[in-house]
């Protein structure tokens, strides 16, 4: 896992570092498409391979078929409370910023929607498939869920397209990547160094400590993403971090009457993170791992 991680960062890292923002969009582009094309061309043999959905259903039952599935309501919540992070993305903002006015952006916004539902209904059909698969023997009992979806999906494409489905695996987890790193960067030199420490560096100061930044930057996450058992983990420790300093002050310097002060924002986003730290800390020593919902609870 840490060398793959390490030469996927590295790619990503090279690629971006030298090309910027523009080679950021050219190569999320082309991962996008293989991502969306790869998993378009699984779900039908895949559903098709075990009777469509009433072959899952009569295998794994009409619970999973339900709003919430086995899932308590409280569990729900929770991470629909996480994904509220959407709405305070750096990446959303960024690309907002960077698009040619407001039309552009709704128009993107309401295609991101559309093509999103759809991604999700594909990998979660396709899991369902792969529990199908699971309680018929297909696949071993024990196989672990977050290599459920790669599983199945090898199983039923041919060569040459599971290799281009594995291949939009790694597009996915890259355009994420190439992303957040030059964002995280960007932060660093141009928000924290250049207003805190060198207001007059030049360009090419800036430019070189971006790149220096992005590095730092991977190592941390390449650290952080090795600590999680699961990918479901790691993003549940980032979205909610995200989600507490983020939604108050940026919603609130949006949408709330009158001039919003600086001090107002730090205090706010720096309570939030405190308030995330205090959380984690209470389950991670009261709390008790919940193997079928892969999380921890305090009973």
């Amino acid at each position: 896992l840490w060398a793959g991680a390490l030469a996927g960062s590295a790619l990503s890292v090279a690629y971006t570092a030298m090309g910027g923002a523009w080679a950021d969009v050219l190569t999320d582009t082309v991962q996008f498409l293989i991502m969306c094309l790869s998993l378009a061309l699984a779900v039908p043999l895949a559903l098709g391979a075990v009777g469509g959905f009433d072959g899952i259903q009569h295998r794994l039952g009409a619970e999973f078929f339900q709003p919430l599935g086995r899932a308590p309501g409280a569990y729900t919540v929770a991470y629909a409370a996480t994904a509220l992070s959407a709405l305070v993305e750096p990446l959303f903002y960024q690309r907002v910023f960077a698009s040619r006015g407001g039309d552009t952006v709704r128009r993107a916004l309401v295609w991101s929607v559309l093509l999103f539902m759809a991604y999700d209904w594909a990998t979660t059909a396709t899991g369902m498939v792969g529990g199908s698969l699971m309680a018929s023997g297909a696949l071993p009992a024990d196989t672990p869920r977050d290599e459920v979806l790669l599983r199945t999906v090898t199983t039923f494409l041919p060569v040459g397209l599971s290799g281009l489905f594995l291949g939009g695996c790694l597009a996915t987890a890259m355009s994420t990547v190439d992303s957040y790193l030059l964002i995280a960067g960007g932060n660093l030199v141009y928000d924290l160094y250049r207003p805190l420490v060198n207001p007059t560096a030049d360009d090419r100061t800036l430019i070189r400590l971006t790149r220096l930044s992005m590095l730092v930057s991977a190592a941390v996450c390449i650290l952080i993403g090795l600590y999680f058992a699961r990918i479901k983990e790691a993003w549940n420790f980032m979205a909610t971090i995200l989600t507490a300093t983020l939604l108050v002050p940026v919603l609130g310097a949006l949408f709330l009457p009158g001039r919003r002060r600086p001090l107002e924002g730090a205090l706010s986003a720096w309570g939030g993170l405190g308030a995330v730290a205090l959380y984690f800390l209470v389950f991670e020593v009261w709390g008790v791992p919940n193997a079928d919902l892969e999380t921890r609870s305090i009973m």
